[in-house]
């Protein structure tokens, strides 16, 4: 697991798996379909000169950076608490799936 799959915080860090990032990464790219929008577009409102940037995180290739994570959420239309338990719910699974391989 590379380090680009490590989220940093008050405890710690872990490390989603792959299978929780690709999980994530679909989360945004269905939200970012439903509002119409393109990745270039996307790519653009945050400051980004094409459009690379933004398949790579939907094909969880890497995460979306922590300070992109409030713009994503006002163009996608998210709902805060939906997006807290997507990211919940597959670190979850993503320790469970750890424990049961490493035994």
């Amino acid at each position: 697991m590379s380090d680009r799959n490590q989220l940093h915080g008050s405890f710690g860090t872990y490390t989603l798996d792959d299978i929780a990032l690709l999980e994530i990464a679909k989360f945004y790219k269905e939200h970012r379909i439903k509002e119409a929008l393109t990745q270039r577009l996307v790519g653009e409102q945050l400051g980004f000169t094409c459009s690379q940037f933004v398949s790579n995180w939907e094909r969880g290739h890497c995460q979306l950076p922590e300070k992109h994570l409030n713009s994503v959420i006002h163009l996608y239309n998210i709902n805060k608490k939906e997006l807290f338990n997507i990211y919940y719910s597959n670190a979850r699974k993503s320790v469970i799936r750890f424990l049961r391989e490493s035994n």
